[in-house]
């Protein structure tokens, strides 16, 4: 199973520390995939603390069927 760029999902279920996502394109349609929350440290060690974030690695996007978008204007 492989989640690369361009594979569509859909969020199943939301947790503190996991995302459950359904994939809905490719060959894999219907598998369920769980994806961690990472902890990310930045290597630029010029500051004088020391710091860290967690996010989750996703990129959200919105789908307006063509049918339905008929006279709308979007920026």
């Amino acid at each position: 199973m492989c989640l690369c760029n361009g594979t569509r999902l859909i969020i199943d279920e939301l947790k503190i520390n996991i995302v459950v996502v359904v994939i809905v394109t490719e060959t894999n349609i219907g598998c369920k995939v769980y994806i961690p929350r990472l902890n990310l440290v930045p290597s630029y060690r010029m500051t004088p603390f020391a710091f860290q974030t967690h996010q989750f690695p996703l990129t959200v996007c919105f789908d307006i069927i063509v049918n339905k978008s008929h006279g709308q204007s979007l920026s």
